[in-house]
């Protein structure tokens, strides 16, 4: 397996939506780590992928998330759970072809997971951003969590991914990222 780079891989934003996300436990706290990761993904020019599950009743993407994703991400609409079960976006990533897929998101015990374990069976490399994901029940967090791991899934925090990303002090994003977990 390749080490994980700016260059082979692609974040993955999974359902922060206006409707659900006050109901999710912890969601600031969630929705600022997502943020830093998402500005970091910005900053190292990685690309960025966003996901709606039926916006018309859930609502779109919280304007804290849109806003620092910006004009860098592709947004999909979705009905599937599972991101990668939508044929655009599954189409999308087949596209960009990188084999490291970084995930955050909401729920993770519902689209967080169907998309993880969908992007495992279709041979991705899996990243989990545990602290830029949630779910309502702190049972269902933990649980999909542990489930995940056991699957394949490897699971960082925003700070330690983008480090790995990093790979280096002598990084020149280093003092702007290092920032964004500060």
């Amino acid at each position: 397996m390749a080490q994980l780079t700016p260059e082979n891989s692609v974040l993955l934003v999974v359902d922060y939506q206006q409707r659900i996300m006050p109901a999710i436990r912890n969601h600031q706290e969630v929705l600022d780590k997502a943020a830093a990761l998402i500005e970091g993904a910005r900053q190292l020019s990685v690309p960025i992928v966003v996901t709606e599950q039926y916006p018309k009743g859930l609502g779109h993407t919280v304007d804290s998330i849109k806003a620092v994703a910006g004009d860098n991400a592709t947004t999909f609409e979705k009905t599937a759970f599972g991101a990668l079960n939508d044929r655009d976006t599954a189409n999308h990533l087949r596209f960009l072809n990188k084999p490291h897929v970084v995930v955050c998101g909401v729920e993770t015990h519902v689209c967080v997971s169907q998309t993880v374990l969908k992007a495992l069976e279709d041979d991705y490399t899996v990243h989990l951003v545990v602290d830029a994901t949630s779910s309502r029940h702190k049972i269902d967090h933990k649980t999909a969590l542990t489930r995940l791991s056991q699957a394949g899934v490897i699971l960082h925090t925003v700070e330690s991914l983008l480090f790995t990303w990093l790979n280096d002090s002598a990084h020149p994003q280093f003092k702007t990222l290092q920032g964004l977990i500060k």
